[in-house]
């Protein structure tokens, strides 16, 4: 809509919401919102052995667009980004009242106090003959945490010869107080991805039993997963393997995959209450081709990002749903460059934000769509450094209204390597964390007054690391 009709559109919706509260307690614009209960955000796919794969593409389906988040754009200079909603509590009002003596005394009101900037490593784990990650970070009751560690274990860093993985829980608070949990030895030689912890109170793992040894990388036996209801006893699940991208939001679970057939490849969806049964609701149409790069669960749909072809190469798309039931795939748009992978997907409130890959040294294309379907490009993301290779969005995700993007050095054929993460608060312009070198956040949680940051950091062979920091150190 112009820019007037959206100002009053604006001015009418905050005058309606200003009439249901009393004066004293309305809330003024651009003040950070206090956080809640503790939750996480899994960014991007879990491992180093799924590697997203081929040259796949685009259907081109006229279908509506209003069935994820709110179709209406913002055309009020953000291109569209929507800034996170704010609230603020009113002042308490002074109560007037003077000192009981003939010439009252004036007291100077003292100042806030200003929070200082703060970064911890609550949590570093990591030697000279392996590399370790954290993957995965939720929160558990009585203010803990559990983390999904996984390491490769290798003769010689980086991986040349043979090499094994296993995964690890970890369990302990944001102040740093962390606990290697002792499971028995069930997650040897397996790599685990995701991490839920549905209403149920149930947790599950999903993850894939690997082989070991195994020339570079360890290879891929299959999907497994496993259930626990207190993070220290494990059990392998009958379930169905879910050898795909998990994500979670308020309507539920669901599951992307690609399989390969006789004719192709194809994609499927999943979806599922708990994350232990599934059910099929999506498969793309035969002879397309499809192959998927990443899902997103928001509390008003789902979408999934992927390739289709298109006989004489492939194009991006997206398939998205109000209900995780009916699938609707988006329409061909200018936006859909055949040179842009959308490799990352995450919710930002009611809409999307997505990090293309565009090619090696072109920076990273990052997106917006109000619907899953109509996308348009906000912001590109480059090195200040110029490295070469620099441009494949490795992770992506958002908490708190708070954007979350690692990048990595890549080239076809060559193991890729952190670059960095960057975050932001309306995905048009972006900072990089001050994280260490080759540093990459994987998961993120939000705390009552701080945010913590999983993945990883440092050189050749890279540490597991949990970071801790505050709003200051972010807005520093």
């Amino acid at each position: 809509m112009p820019d007037d009709a959206f100002d009053r559109y604006l001015a009418g919706r905050l005058r309606a919401y200003e009439s249901r509260i009393p004066d004293e307690a309305a809330p003024a614009p651009g003040a950070a919102p206090p956080r809640r209960t503790p939750r996480a955000a899994l960014i991007g796919v879990g491992g180093l052995t799924v590697v997203a794969g081929g040259l796949l593409a685009l259907v081109l389906i006229n279908a509506p667009l209003d069935d994820v988040g709110d179709s209406s754009s913002s055309p009020d200079g953000s291109n569209g980004v929507p800034a996170p909603s704010v609230s603020e509590s009113a002042a308490p009002s002074s109560s007037g009242s003077v000192a009981p003596s003939e010439s009252a005394v004036a007291t100077a009101t003292p100042a806030p106090t200003q929070t200082a900037a703060s970064l911890t490593e609550v949590l570093r784990l990591g030697d000279d003959a392996s590399i370790s990650f954290v993957d995965a970070i939720q929160p558990l009751p009585n203010s803990r945490f559990i983390a999904a560690v996984n390491t490769i274990i290798a003769e010689q860093i980086p991986p040349i010869g043979p090499t094994a993985m296993h995964g690890s829980i970890y369990i302990g608070a944001a102040d740093g107080a962390w606990e290697l949990i002792d499971t028995g030895g069930v997650f040897d030689h397996v790599e685990i991805t995701h991490l839920f912890a549905p209403a149920d109170d149930q947790l599950v793992a999903y993850g894939y039993r690997l082989s070991a040894p195994a020339p570079i990388q360890p290879a891929t036996d299959g999907a497994i997963a496993f259930t626990s209801t207190d993070g220290v006893s494990w059990t392998e699940a009958d379930v169905f393997p879910a050898d795909g991208d998990i994500v979670y939001g308020r309507l539920g679970f669901v599951m992307a995959r690609t399989i390969s057939e006789e004719a192709g490849l194809a994609m499927e969806i999943y979806r599922s209450d708990n994350a232990r049964d599934w059910e099929r609701v999506y498969r793309s149409p035969e002879g397309g081709n499809y192959s998927h790069h990443d899902a997103g669960a928001g509390d008003e749909g789902f979408v999934v990002t992927a390739r289709r072809g298109t006989g004489d190469g492939s194009r991006p798309t997206t398939i998205a749903s109000g209900d995780g039931v009916t699938w609707l795939e988006s329409a061909e748009q200018p936006a859909f460059a055949e040179s842009v992978s959308l490799y990352r997907l995450t919710p930002y409130g009611g809409d999307w934000i997505a990090a293309g890959f565009a090619g090696a040294e072109a920076g990273v294309p990052v997106l917006f769509s109000a619907n899953g379907l109509d996308w348009e490009e906000v912001s590109r993301v480059v090195d200040p450094a110029g490295r070469e290779l620099f441009g494949y969005p490795s992770q992506l995700g958002a908490i708190d209204g708070r954007l979350f993007l690692s990048i990595a050095l890549q080239a076809e054929g060559v193991e890729s390597r952190p670059a960095g993460a960057w975050t932001s608060v309306d995905g048009r312009t972006w900072q990089m964390l001050e994280l260490g070198d080759e540093s990459e956040v994987r998961a993120v949680v939000a705390t009552d007054d701080t945010i913590l940051m999983a993945g990883r950091a440092g050189n050749d062979r890279g540490d597991a690391v949990i970071w801790s920091a505050n709003e200051a150190w972010f807005n520093r």
